[in-house]
């Protein structure tokens, strides 16, 4: 099978359809879907866009362009807000213990707080990511990209520092008007 095929495949079963309800929804028959996801038969441009529609992935899934399908994107904004709410409580607690409040039994309780919502914020970070973590690998055609955790990480770093870049350049351009 091709990956094109085992995507497809993959698609199918993950919304719970059978070959034959896919089928009916393309108007052809069982076998010759059924030769779509073997890969004897290639879908004419229609019937792809079809299924794309009827399986809610795109094109770019289906010919491997990209890694993850659809509920891994969901899954991967869930990890990015997490980080992202770790990222905060990381700097609500920097910024107790650089700016100190001058009574101390309120400066603890306060510091206290900020490190439980630490914690939270990261076991909740990591159980977002091994969620799409795992859901990632099961995706046929994933071990050809040979991407480890580390490779998703970096992929949020970049985006982040490309949207602080972005915003930077805006709020210049802003300033200089």
């Amino acid at each position: 099978m091709s990956l094109f095929s085992d995507r497809v495949k993959y698609a199918r079963e993950k919304k719970n359809l059978s070959q034959k309800e896919v089928a009916e929804k393309i108007g052809m028959s069982q076998q010759g879907y059924s030769n779509i996801e073997t890969g004897k038969r290639e879908p004419n441009l229609e019937t792809l866009r079809i299924l794309r529609h009827i399986l809610e992935e795109s094109l770019d899934f289906f010919i491997g362009y990209d890694i993850e399908d659809d509920l891994g994107n969901e899954l991967y904004e869930l990890y990015a807000e997490a980080r992202r709410l770790r990222t905060e409580a990381e700097e609500d607690l920097e910024y107790t213990i650089d700016n100190p409040e001058k009574d101390l039994e309120q400066r603890m309780k306060t510091l206290r707080q900020y490190k439980e919502e630490l914690k939270s914020a990261q076991i909740k970070e990591e159980k977002a990511f091994n969620m799409f973590y795992e859901h990632l690998i099961k995706i046929p055609g994933y071990e050809e990209y040979e991407v480890d955790k580390q490779y998703w990480v970096d992929i949020y770093d970049s985006y982040r520092e490309k949207d602080r870049r972005i915003a930077h350049d805006f709020w210049e351009k802003f300033n200089s008007l």
